[in-house]
């Protein structure tokens, strides 16, 4: 009888199984084109900290379709320091299932406090759940965060 029960045990897993398996997304480089918003959260080593703070942010970033980010701003505020952020150069991967990669470079606005990050720059790993959202962790050794960008539009 024990053999029986797993024997069906088995034969129901491997049926699950193969029930489950996700199908190819067919993503592409061009899935990421316009604008998008992200919010999120994160951990980081802050400017004359020795610990991690968190910190919080919104973000608007335009994908080109190529691989490239055309245009990007951040706000982000960490231990109540807010600090403003414009993008001067990023670029991404996105893979036939989704996933994908992207790094980014931001310009620090000349009125930020004196705690603020001096020009920062990300790095990152990312899942397309669809054409409109996308989640995204962030994968540098100074901070670590999640954060969701869905497609801007009316």
């Amino acid at each position: 009888m024990r053999t029986l029960t797993s024997v069906a045990i088995v034969c129901l897993i491997s049926l699950a199984a193969a029930t489950f398996q996700p199908a190819a997304a067919d993503f592409s480089t061009s899935s990421l084109s316009g604008p998008d918003v992200c919010a999120g959260n994160s951990f980081a080593s802050a400017k004359g900290k020795a610990n991690w703070i968190p910190s919080a942010f919104a973000a608007q970033i335009v994908g080109d379709g190529k691989g490239g980010f055309s245009s990007g701003k951040f706000v982000s505020n960490t231990a109540g320091v807010i600090c403003s952020y414009t993008l001067t150069n990023g670029s991404y991967t996105v893979n036939a299932d989704g996933t994908g990669t992207g790094s980014s470079t931001w310009k620090s606005a000349a009125d930020n406090p004196a705690k603020c990050a001096k020009d920062p720059s990300f790095r990152s790993s990312s899942v397309m759940q669809n054409a409109n959202t996308i989640y995204v962790v962030g994968t540098d050794r100074d901070g670590t965060g999640s954060f969701v960008c869905n497609r801007q539009g009316p």
